[in-house]
């Protein structure tokens, strides 16, 4: 009940303390109903942990003598609900000193040689239901976006004098242009690094083609931030430059945005074996029974069109390996392997049989001297080497095709046949083809000789008929002979 105190009695710091104890005491209890703070715009709980109210911001911490030391919940659920902890920050500053300003902010530091596993973040979803959508959405146990919702180009012309400024009947005096809209051009991106326009800041833009740097921005009226104004420029403008109508066009680069970033640092220098395994990221998909639906994903990287028409939405690489700090793409740092599979795989490891390609692109892009490993212990394996594709062995090189289109063999190369264009060249070994037997020869042949019938002794022209009949049966044979040994023909 509420204190009570005599009229007209003097009421003491001690009696008021007295009262407050008797309905709430200051040195700990229990608090058995509801405890309500009348006055919202700020009420707080003093030399205690809680602050409620409606400014812009407020703090809420809690300490439990349980194994949780914070304790945010809600038990039950409502069409209506947003969430159940909602930090939002509200970034309206300019320029700054280039550090880092996190919304949320979780530090773990692990001085001690704990037995347990000292986790710096988890969220867990469990389910036993459908909903989510119907699927379309799902349930999810952790999202992150990133929105990039615009670039505030500085885009104006230049306009006519006013109030004498600039005064020579043009809209550039020296290094001012008079503008039609100030709008964007005292905080724009300066450099992308986003501080207001200074001469220690200038904004870059083109006027009429010509590039310059805004150093300063002055509105015709005092702290607007659009409308008329002028500009100072590093530079003056050329005559050109200096008309009415022309364009002024910042070239402004937006902020770098980044979905999410997870980064490990390895601080001792000390090899892996010693240091202790180090890992950036691990996904783990467990489960049961076979994807016969393809319906499950590992991974999944989806690239969506934000906008209906216009040119194709394109990013340069799916997944980047880049040098760090202290290396570069010849040393410093490296990896072992791009990318690892130790399970059985039923179809492809890479597969592009969904993709399209388009003129001068390249399923696969090797440098220079990069080869290709075809067997487990790498002894055989395809490199290309000033535009030439070769097969190798650590015997040799086993074939190599050349742009001209020539190819070399070397050692043994299994086929079923060798095309020039469309037309067969070689095919199978051709049988029923027994080897010579007697004296062969590879003798020139005259394919103009005929017999002088008529002319002489007629053994002599039989002789000459014998002699050219024997060259001819034994080029013949060393033929067959050559080709059995070659192997395309044989017994």
């Amino acid at each position: 009940m509420p204190c009570a105190f005599a009229a007209g009695a003097l009421i003491t710091a001690a009696a008021i303390q007295g009262c407050i104890a008797s309905l709430l005491p200051v040195t700990g209890g229990t608090l058995t109903g509801p405890l309500t703070l009348a006055a919202p715009a700020g009420n707080t709980v003093r030399n205690g942990s809680l602050t409620v109210g409606d400014s812009g911001f407020f703090r809420s911490s809690f300490q439990t003598r349980g194994p949780q030391v914070a304790i945010f919940s809600r038990v039950g659920s409502a069409t209506t609900d947003k969430a159940v902890v909602h930090s939002f920050y509200l970034v309206n500053h300019p320029g700054g000193a280039g550090h880092v300003i996190p919304n949320m902010l979780v530090e773990t530091s692990v001085n001690s040689t704990p037995a347990d596993g000292i986790w710096g973040f988890l969220s867990t979803l469990a389910s036993n239901a459908g909903g989510g959508n119907g699927g379309a959405t799902g349930h999810v146990a952790g999202y992150w976006q990133t929105v990039r919702t615009g670039v505030p180009i500085p885009r104006t012309t230049l306009a006519a004098p006013s109030n004498g400024v600039p005064s020579n009947g043009a809209p550039s005096n020296g290094s001012s242009a008079r503008v039609a809209d100030i709008s964007h051009f005292a905080t724009g991106y300066t450099k992308g690094a986003g501080y207001p326009v200074s001469p220690e800041h200038p904004l870059a833009v083109t006027i009429g083609g010509g590039r310059h740097e805004v150093t300063g921005v002055r509105p015709d009226a005092k702290g607007a931030t659009s409308g008329p104004g002028v500009l100072t420029l590093r530079r003056p403008l050329s005559p050109a430059e200096a008309r009415p109508g022309t364009p002024v066009r910042g070239a402004v680069v937006g902020a770098n945005l980044w979905g999410g970033v997870i980064e490990y640092h390895e601080q001792v220098d000390l090899p892996s074996s010693r240091s202790g395994m180090g890992q950036t990221l691990e996904l783990d998909w467990v489960g049961n029974n076979v994807d016969d639906a393809n319906a499950r994903t590992f991974v999944s990287a989806v690239l969506g069109k934000n906008a209906k028409d216009g040119a194709d939405v394109e990013i340069g690489n799916v997944i980047g390996v880049w040098p760090g700090a202290n290396a570069t793409a010849a040393g410093g740092a490296s990896i072992k392997r791009g990318f690892w599979v130790g399970l059985p795989f039923s179809e492809a490891v890479i597969d592009t049989r969904r993709a399209t390609q388009r003129g001068g692109a390249n399923a696969i892009w090797l440098a220079d001297g990069h080869r290709i490993a075809l067997d487990a212990s790498g002894k055989h394996y395809l490199d290309a080497e000033g535009g030439v594709l070769a097969y190798r062995t650590d015997m040799g090189t086993g074939m190599s095709i050349a742009p001209s289109g020539d190819a070399g063999f070397g050692g043994s190369v299994a086929a079923k046949s060798f095309r020039v264009g469309a037309d067969q060249v070689l095919g199978a070994r051709q049988t029923g083809w027994p080897l010579p037997v007697g004296t062969v020869a590879r003798e020139r042949l005259n394919a103009n000789w005929t017999p002088e019938a008529g002319k002489g002794d007629r053994r002599e022209e039989m002789r000459a008929v014998a002699d050219q009949l024997r060259a001819v049966t034994r080029t013949l044979a060393a033929l067959i002979t050559d080709l059995s040994r070659h192997g395309l023909i044989g017994p």
